[in-house]
């Protein structure tokens, strides 16, 4: 007579399976340490980065100097670390771009353990330069407003204005103004001989010089930052006439180690006579990687021909700069591997398999 063979069905490596209660705490309990472990390290160990809009430099943490260059495509915006812990933000993009400049501000106060945003520079009026300037003040407390000399649409509301200054219709200028008011910050208008003074660093404005202009990128605030023997020329977006006025006035004294091009890099500026002077070694241009328009060729070649680096958002991303033994380096930004999923895969695996073994059987098996 044949015997059938009975194929047993195989049992699941997770079949539920009849569980003492010691042994149930005692599973439960490592797999609560494991939770929790994987917790602490991720605050503390900057893991939170993963859910953030941008990538932030913290190459040099905790550097006393430093500028930090975000992209905002056709735009500008740049946070410097100061002496004494202060902070500067000059200009801050377009609306568009609002998630990716406050994620980057607050990674660098969370780094720098700062809460303060000291000194906010508006350098005009037009929109990629101070978009996002509203909800900057909304969301940090900001000390000090630079502006330009223009008037906003809803200030007299706030302030008796004297008809000195011309009035901007910008929304967002306006906004901007409006919520400056609202939360007390001291409000300064933008003009040349102002001067920041801090230990080995001196911020020195040298525009605009008159009360009125044709041109609305003239109106920009042209920003001199000396830090020990190291210089870094801020030009907004002045255009060639802001250029030759400010060469008939300082002369020699604009020569700067590092120039920040004005207009991203359009051919309304940045001329050779300016570059003669200035005779920068690098240059940082903001503007997008897409666009048809900016940079000028012409004026892209004017700046190689002076031996010139270019240091561009376009290709480079959020980058820093800072000095290191009164040299200048820079770091781009450096998108970060995930290894934190990684980590929490390897503790849910090891958790299911621990659920699995047997920690506690042998004793219960002993008892009977």
């Amino acid at each position: 007579m044949t015997k059938i063979k009975v194929k047993q069905k195989r049992k699941s490596p997770f079949a539920k399976e009849k569980m003492e209660l010691s042994e149930m705490l005692f599973k439960g309990s490592i797999t609560l340490f494991f939770a929790v472990v994987f917790v602490v390290c991720f605050l503390a160990f900057g893991g939170v980065k993963v859910f953030q809009t941008t990538y932030f430099v913290d190459t040099f943490h905790s550097f006393d100097f430093q500028i930090h260059t975000i992209d905002v495509e056709n735009g500008d915006a740049f946070l410097l670390r100061l002496p004494q812990n202060k902070t500067m933000l000059i200009d801050c993009g377009e609306r568009t771009y609002e998630d990716r400049v406050t994620s980057y501000i607050t990674q660098y106060l969370h780094s720098e353990q700062l809460n303060t945003i000291d000194y906010f520079v508006l350098t005009h009026t037009d929109s990629d330069h101070i978009g996002n300037a509203e909800a900057i003040i909304e969301k940090f407390n900001v000390k000090n407003l630079y502006r330009p000399k223009v008037y906003a649409v809803d200030e007299r509301d706030y302030t008796t204005t004297n008809g000195l200054f011309n009035t901007s219709l910008s929304d967002e200028y306006n906004d901007a103004i409006c919520a400056a008011y609202q939360k007390g910050c001291n409000i300064i208008f933008s003009e040349s001989d102002l001067q920041i003074a801090l230990p080995n660093c001196t911020i020195k404005f040298l525009s605009p010089t008159e009360n009125s202009y044709s041109k609305d990128n003239n109106y920009s605030a042209v920003l001199m930052i000396e830090y020990f023997s190291n210089k870094f020329l801020f030009m907004g977006d002045a255009e060639h006439e802001i250029e030759n006025l400010l060469i008939a006035k300082y002369g020699t004294q604009l020569k700067a180690d590092v120039l920040k091009l004005a207009h991203h890099g359009s051919k309304t500026s940045t001329t050779e006579e300016f570059l003669n002077v200035v005779q920068p070694t690098y240059a940082i241009l903001s503007c997008s990687e897409s666009s048809t328009i900016l940079p000028n060729n012409e004026v892209i070649a004017r700046v190689e021909a002076a031996g010139c680096e270019i240091l561009s958002t376009a290709s480079k991303g959020n980058f820093a700069i800072t000095l290191k033994q009164n040299c200048i380096v820079w770091q781009a930004e450096q998108q970060l591997f995930n290894y934190w999923a990684i980590i929490l895969g390897i503790l849910i695996v090891v958790d299911l398999v621990l659920w699995k073994l047997p920690l506690l059987n042998k004793k219960a098996k002993q008892k009977t």
